[in-house]
């Protein structure tokens, strides 16, 4: 550890001590301070998220609909393409690590 992340671990420490203690202030101080620090990612995260997994939700509800409806052309229109194994092994992702297979 570098010595700031060390001195806020530390700080961590302490403020968990005190919240146990009964004193819900420095964690509410610590939870403010985590806030403030990622608040500047927060536009990006929505637009990982509107264009990943909202995208595919959304297109995975209309294939639910269209099949209650009798429609396939979804199916019909859909394309199947090999898989040559992943670009990259061991990313973080949302849920822990994955590997990164394009197209797929």
């Amino acid at each position: 550890m570098v010595p700031g992340a060390a001195r806020r671990h530390q700080e961590r420490r302490c403020q968990e001590r005190d919240t146990e203690s009964g004193d819900p202030k420095p964690l509410a101080e610590f939870q403010r301070a985590a806030a403030d620090l990622v608040r500047p990612l927060v536009d990006a995260w929505q637009r990982h998220r509107r264009d990943g997994a909202q995208a595919a939700t959304s297109a995975a509800a209309a294939h639910l609909a269209a099949l209650r409806d009798k429609g396939e052309r979804h199916l019909t229109e859909a394309q199947a393409a090999a898989a040559t194994g992943p670009t990259a092994r061991g990313r973080f992702g949302m849920c822990g690590r994955l590997d990164v297979c394009p197209g797929i």
